[in-house]
């Protein structure tokens, strides 16, 4: 071969190896534009992205994972569960691709009928035990199986004891939300008052924001929903106390005041009520629905007061 025909092959290679390298290179940066579509919920444009990039890329279990979160958030689970196991069958080493798989398997039992709701949560029990076997600290995926063992019917696989040592593990790895499981359980066993103390305590501890969201919820309504089930159970001073918790840490909480306003009329204490109305009024800002709507039940409850 004469040296100008090697030298020709040699420019050719060169080409063809910058151009699979750019390739690859612009590959990435779309995928990473899609992972960045989804974080912001624009979903369609996401779905797109993702659609073709797994096209071009079938072995590719990142774009297929992404696939099957969008049809999760859109609440297609059946979809949704097609694509996830999908990703697992292409990294059945990704603890967060068997994560995410349960809580589809877990949607789908909801919505099933008696025959394949046990199937799914059968498949959603050894979905989310093999998320935690293969990363111990996914504390989603923990999380998610204390709750599968202790709310699941032992017929589903549901087990207390299960839970507990779920439980304590959590506990290892975080304080605060190893508290937050066991209200759960008190919850569960309808032991309301040592379940206020733990939120007490984890109230006392708390660092963050109404707003921030644990795995469990978010925080502030986790309490206020405990102060509901002492009001509605009439023990009306249980509620009050719990409701203050919840006003003493988070003051800025229109929802914590109005809660308890309500607490306060219905143990018959309509002047403190008036007042907590009042409070709720002037600290709403009015700027979404959810928060035009405790707006105008508060007048109204304000104005009913008023005119008793």
């Amino acid at each position: 071969m004469s040296l100008s025909r090697i030298h020709v092959l040699g420019i050719i290679m060169t080409v063809i190896c910058i151009a699979g390298f750019q390739g690859t290179v612009l590959g990435e940066d779309l995928l990473e534009k899609g992972i960045q579509l989804f974080n912001m919920e624009k979903y369609s444009e996401a779905m797109e992205i993702f659609k073709s990039y797994s096209s071009d890329n079938p072995d590719d279990a990142e774009s297929v994972y992404y696939l099957g979160r969008i049809y999760f958030a859109e609440e297609d689970h059946k979809k949704a569960v097609k694509f996830l196991e999908k990703a697992v069958e292409l990294d059945n080493d990704s603890s967060r691709n068997h994560y995410q798989l349960a809580m589809a398997y877990a949607e789908r039992a909801g919505t099933a009928g008696a025959f394949k709701k046990i199937g799914f949560a059968k498949k959603m029990k050894k979905t989310i035990i093999k998320a935690v076997d293969l990363d111990p600290e996914n504390m989603p995926a923990r999380i998610t199986l204390f709750q599968f063992y202790l709310q699941a019917p032992g017929m589903f696989g549901g087990s207390t004891e299960k839970a507990m040592i779920q439980l304590e593990e959590i506990r290892k790895r975080d304080t605060v939300l190893g508290d937050l499981a066991k209200v759960e359980i008190c919850n569960k066993n309808k032991d309301y008052n040592q379940a206020a103390e733990l939120l007490k305590v984890i109230l006392s501890e708390w660092e963050g924001s109404e707003f921030d969201r644990t795995m469990f919820g978010n925080l502030s309504s986790s309490v206020n929903g405990l102060g509901y089930i002492f009001l509605n159970d009439g023990e009306f001073e249980k509620a009050i106390e719990v409701f203050r918790m919840n006003t003493d840490r988070f003051p800025q909480s229109v929802n914590a005041w109005d809660s308890l306003a309500e607490a306060f009329l219905k143990k018959g204490d309509k002047a403190i009520a008036a007042e907590y109305y009042q409070k709720t009024i002037d600290l709403n800002p009015r700027n979404n629905e959810y928060y035009e709507n405790l707006y105008k039940g508060a007048c109204k409850s304000l104005e009913r007061i008023k005119t008793e």
